[in-house]
């Protein structure tokens, strides 16, 4: 050793341990094992740096102190390696071996050290740095484990290093750097961090829980298992990374997120709250996505292996050259912007893009120059939409609307929809999507399986198992109540009381825009959906019996209403309505009358004239009185069709 405590007896420093991190539970008060220097009450350990002999050498002094209990007993063992509330300037153990046969930590607790390196070292035991405070701590060898508990380090660089664990809760950092290592476990819970980088580490658990960033970049890192549970950054970086479980709940990042090609295999993004988040070129492998806000999400050229977002608001999303699989959930969502143009869709070349209950303010949504999109748009309300793509037949039948709200929707506009050549229907799906859509449904259900069972396979074995599992298992409730909304669609049927609010919705949305060619097609459909409902009531023994009787009533009405009117859509029914009604009197009076006239034609004169009696001043005389009694009734009609007519076509000249 380089300094003898001959005569001078042990270092007189003691302290509460409690006082130096508060996790420690020892109520004893702590006393300085290691001798003090000659003429001095403190060890070089305590000694204030200013006051420590040029010539002695700490760093030396540090190393033997720990070995010097070797030979001890386990207290004796365990004294040597502890240095509490130590105030060094440099301690270098940079190329040293430290290795004792016992587990006891090196422990330096409430240290104040300038400077502590440990390049290329080999350290067998914790280094236990809890509440310490570094100026600049560097560790680049291998090492049992560090805890850094509630520690304050300015720079901490472990590059390269090769740790079992690392212990930085509470810890506060002004910059760390991780780049290249090799990290058993590691522990960043509400840590606060300026500046990090993890470029390239090898992680096979981190945990990030309550952190803060100024800076995080994990560029190239790979997880067995992750948590960045709300974290809170300026900048967070996580750029080709590889994190196989793991969280992001509740993280807030001010300014952006990048996780620009990386692979996300069953990570929860619940309650992210970010400005920017960029997955562009990502694999998205049943990610959950809860409650977040994000105000621009970029997801351009990602793989979106049916991700789930739901309840969350995001003011723009791109994604160009997206590959879709399965089905791409944005559920009970706000999207003010969303631009989606698909690559490719799978598997068997349908995906199924889900905005059930979702607002999309406006944007385009297309198809895949591979493969089938399926838009599901169960109870979505659909801005300044456009649809693009799907041939020279459109994407119309790739649209399921059903229950839609239309708030500025516009089918008139630039986008490859045309309602006017599908007679404005609405509900119905191409034939040949039948049995690709039920495996695109199952496929969800069949990833979650394959990813809980998951070995070391990789993602893209992954995904054609799920493909291959989900064209032979069973639907489970969930996927069966939607695949058998899409499959009557397939149909080109919709329930009645569904297809009542889908029309009227649609005649809301079309009135709203002034386009009333497809508001008066859409008030028919919806007042022909009506009627249906109202047989349906008729039919049905649980009903009542006053209640069956007037469904039955104003199914008649409704149906009359149509006949005669087009439900006041369509002036042509009532004409030829009434042109069905003066032939009927005609022959009406042939079989009460047949000897009246000599000539068919008259019978034919006699109805049109009793027709049109109401506005001519009555009925000509007839001998044969009841013939006059019809005549007079086919007068009252003539005069209820003729407003009829009037009413049908103000309507439709007003629309």
């Amino acid at each position: 050793m380089v300094w003898s405590g001959a005569g001078d007896g042990q270092c007189r420093f003691q302290c509460e341990p409690a006082a130096q991190h508060e996790s420690i539970a020892d109520s004893e008060t702590w006393r300085c094992p290691h001798d003090a220097m000659a003429d001095a009450d403190h060890c070089p350990f305590h000694r204030p740096p200013a006051e420590t002999p040029a010539d002695v050498d700490v760093s030396a002094a540090f190393l033997d102190a720990v070995e010097s209990g070797a030979d001890g007993d386990r207290t004796a063992r365990r004294r040597s390696k502890q240095f509490l509330g130590a105030d060094i300037a440099t301690l270098d153990l940079s190329m040293a071996v430290v290795d004792a046969t016992d587990n006891y930590p090196i422990d330096l607790r409430g240290a104040s050290i300038d400077r502590l390196d440990g390049t290329d070292s080999e350290v067998g035991q914790r280094l236990d740095l809890r509440g310490a405070t570094v100026g600049e701590l560097r560790l680049d060898g291998v090492y049992h484990e560090l805890d850094a508990r509630g520690a304050t380090v300015e720079s901490g660089a472990f590059a390269g290093v090769r740790v079992d664990g690392v212990d930085c809760r509470d810890a506060t950092f002004e910059a760390v750097d991780f780049d290249r290592a090799s990290v058993g476990e590691a522990a960043f819970d509400d840590a606060t961090v300026g500046d990090g980088s993890f470029h390239h580490t090898d992680f096979g658990m981190a945990d990030f829980d309550d952190a803060t960033f100024g800076g995080g970049y994990f560029n190239e890192t790979s997880y067995d298992e992750a948590v960045f549970e709300r974290i809170e950054a300026e900048r967070f970086y996580l750029p080709d990374a590889t994190l196989a479980g793991g969280t992001f709940a509740d993280a807030a990042v001010s300014m952006k997120l990048v996780l620009k090609n990386s692979t996300f295999v069953g990570t929860d993004f619940t309650g992210l709250d970010a400005e920017r988040v960029d997955l562009t070129g990502s694999t998205l492998v049943r990610p959950t996505v809860d409650d977040a806000t994000v105000a621009d999400l970029q997801l351009d050229e990602a793989t979106l292996a049916s991700p789930r977002l739901t309840d969350c608001v995001v003011d723009r999303v791109t994604a160009a050259d997206v590959r879709c699989l399965g089905v791409v959930a944005v559920e009970d969502c706000t999207v003010d912007t969303v631009d989606l143009s698909p690559m490719a869709a799978g598997p068997d070349g349908v995906a199924l893009v889900s905005l059930s209950g979702s607002a999309v303010g406006g944007g385009t949504l297309g198809q895949p120059a591979d493969g089938t999109v399926v838009y599901d748009l169960e109870q979505a309300t659909l801005g300044t939409v456009k649809f693009t793509g799907g041939g020279s037949d459109g994407p119309l039948d790739r649209l399921a609307f059903h229950r839609t709200r239309f708030d500025g929707f516009d089918v008139r506009d630039d986008d490859d929809v045309d309602l006017e050549a599908a007679d404005y229907r609405l509900h119905e799906l191409a034939d040949a999507l039948a049995a690709p859509l039920r495996t695109t449904v199952a496929y969800p259900n069949a990833l979650e399986t394959v990813v809980d069972a998951a070995g070391d396979e990789t993602v893209a074995a992954l995904l054609e198992r799920a493909a291959t599992r989900a064209a032979d298992q069973s639907l489970p409730a969930e996927a069966r109540e939607r695949y058998d909304r899409l499959a009557t669609a397939v149909e080109g049927t919709i329930p009645a009381a569904d297809g009542e609010v889908t029309y009227l919705r649609a005649k809301n949305g079309a009135n709203d825009i002034a386009d009333n060619t497809a508001a008066s097609a859409f008030f028919v459909s919806q007042l022909a959906y009506r009627r249906r409902t109202h047989a349906g009531r008729v039919v049905d023994r649980s009903t009542p019996l006053w209640g069956r009787v007037r469904s039955l009533g104003r199914w008649g009405l409704n149906g009359f209403l149509f006949l005669t009117t087009g439900y006041g859509e369509r002036p042509s029914y009532t004409l030829g309505a009434s042109v069905a009604l003066v032939v009927g009197y005609a022959a009406l009076y042939l079989a009460l009358a047949p000897r009246l006239f000599a000539d068919v034609g008259q019978y034919l004169q006699l109805s049109l004239g009793s027709f049109i009696a109401f506005f001519l001043g009555g009925v000509g005389a007839v001998d044969d009185g009841m013939v006059n009694v019809v005549a007079q009734s086919e007068a009252f009609l003539g005069a209820f069709f003729i407003a009829l007519y009037v009413f049908a076509l103000t309507r439709s000249v007003s629309r």
